[in-house]
């Protein structure tokens, strides 16, 4: 008796492609893009709107991008706002205009890719194979800049992280000293190794003489205690300038002087040379620090600064507090460059976290509140970071999730009865709901509860 034979149904292979958003205003250029990006083994999603390109960054997380653009402006902004969604994302423009090449392959950021719109064939598939397919974990300071001398100066710092100069970095407070300093160290060849930030007005003789120790013993510095920066230089006793002068004169000699070393690097709020002519700082040791100098830019008066640096942390801010890209009204940005922003880059930070926190209706009041009151009504906000949260979720056990959210909670509470506007009290639901849900995630994953809670609130 004959049955009826079926074979087993084999497994369906399932091939999945990377994808790719394209992002172009020109439909022609974008049909073309879809088609060679296909020929490549990439599935395309493009768009025509860069804030709606890059919400799908953050929802869908692409490969990478890719931006066909003859507009410098346009790829400044959207590189800026693609890395604010996630510094390792890679970005491949399509130019044929010179200054976007320029800005491109003389960056500062990293994984960006440039290629001409007209190449084709292996000379753009062997540009998309140099887009890493992993991340490398080694994300440095995102550093941003929108105008002409900000630029310039950012451009400079990979140059200065590989010499053996010390390297002064002259500026206002708020201006960012800390994070170029964090960047020159991080382009260094000593990029692994961990670094500090001491006061100059801490610094003993002591502390020389350890200096001193570490210097003689040759030491290499991936074998020995973190590198230290020196911040506030201006600080320094005139009795320990001298003993400092000596330290670096030491190390540019001997044995010692054959070993590697990273730029020896201080920071200052003043100008140092100032206070040379008062003889309030000794001019050897000025000119000695300061072999490459580095002056960072106030604010004031460099409105393409402020708009950049605004549009990348409302965007960065956003999806880390309400999980989407938030974009700033013409008014609020209008305000924002008519504003002489007293505390630079750090208030501007603050004022952005606040708007980002609050609802759209009320920004108009909040900003104008803000800049009636000063730096000052800037200053005690109580936003809630999740990225500050997950930096404590480390290692201790003994605190269970419920005094964690509490404790946490209280600190957002003393903050905004300190004198923040009413207002702003709405955000303490916001601040315990990212509190339980960043511990319970934290909890599934078995990793720890809290670290560092002594001195903390």
């Amino acid at each position: 008796m004959r049955t009826n034979y079926q074979p087993e149904p084999k497994p369906l292979t399932m091939i999945f492609m990377p994808t790719a958003v394209v992002l172009d205003k020109e439909s022609a250029q974008r049909d073309r893009i879809r088609i060679r990006l296909n020929e490549c083994g990439v599935l395309p999603i493009c768009f025509q709107d860069e804030w709606i390109c890059l919400e799908n960054i953050n929802f869908i997380r692409p490969a990478f991008a890719v931006l066909r653009t003859d507009s410098y402006e346009y790829a400044l902004r959207f590189v800026n706002l693609a890395k604010a969604i996630d510094g390792e994302f890679p970005i491949f423009v399509l130019s044929d205009r010179k200054e976007v090449e320029a800005y491109i392959r003389g960056n500062w950021l990293t994984d960006l890719f440039f290629s001409r719109t007209s190449t084709e064939g292996q000379a753009f598939r062997k540009t998309l194979d140099l887009i890493p397919g992993e991340k490398s974990g080694h994300l440095g300071p995102i550093l941003i800049a929108g105008s002409k001398q900000r630029k310039r100066l950012l451009q400079r710092l990979p140059l200065l992280a590989l010499s053996r100069e010390p390297v002064l970095i002259t500026g206002g407070k708020g201006v960012g000293k800390k994070s170029i300093a964090k960047a020159i160290h991080h382009w260094s060849i000593f990029r692994n190794v961990e670094h500090l930030f001491i006061d100059a007005g801490k610094i003993t003789g002591e502390w020389i003489l350890q200096m001193r120790r570490r210097i003689s013993s040759q030491e290499m510095p991936t074998e020995g205690p973190p590198i230290e920066i020196i911040e506030n230089i201006e600080k320094l006793p005139l009795p320990l300038q001298a003993q400092l002068l000596s330290l670096l004169d030491f190390a540019d000699t001997g044995a010692a002087d054959r070993l590697p070393k990273a730029p020896f690097i201080t920071l200052a709020r003043v100008d140092v040379e100032t206070l040379v002519r008062r003889w309030a700082f000794r001019k050897d040791l000025y000119h000695r620090l300061s072999v490459f100098n580095v002056m960072v830019p106030p604010l004031c008066g460099h409105a393409e600064d402020i708009l950049a640096l605004a549009d990348y942390f409302a965007v960065y801010y956003g999806i880390r507090c309400n999980d989407g890209i938030c974009r700033l009204s013409d008014t609020v940005l209008d305000a924002f460059t008519d504003y002489h922003w007293p505390n630079n880059v750090s208030e501007l930070k603050a004022c952005v976290k606040r708007l980002v926190a609050a609802d759209r209706a009320q920004w108009q009041k909040i900003v104008s509140d803000m800049f009636a009151a000063g730096p000052n009504g800037v200053r005690n906000n109580p936003f809630v970071d999740k990225n500050e949260i997950r930096d404590y979720l480390k290692c201790h056990k003994d605190v269970s999730l419920k005094q964690m959210k509490s404790m946490y909670v209280v600190r957002v509470e003393k903050k905004t009865d300190a004198g923040r506007p009413v207002e702003d009290r709405g955000q303490l639901q916001t601040g315990g709901g990212i509190v339980g849900y960043q511990l319970q995630v934290h909890a599934q994953q078995g990793q720890g509860i809290w670290t560092g809670l002594e001195g903390k609130f």
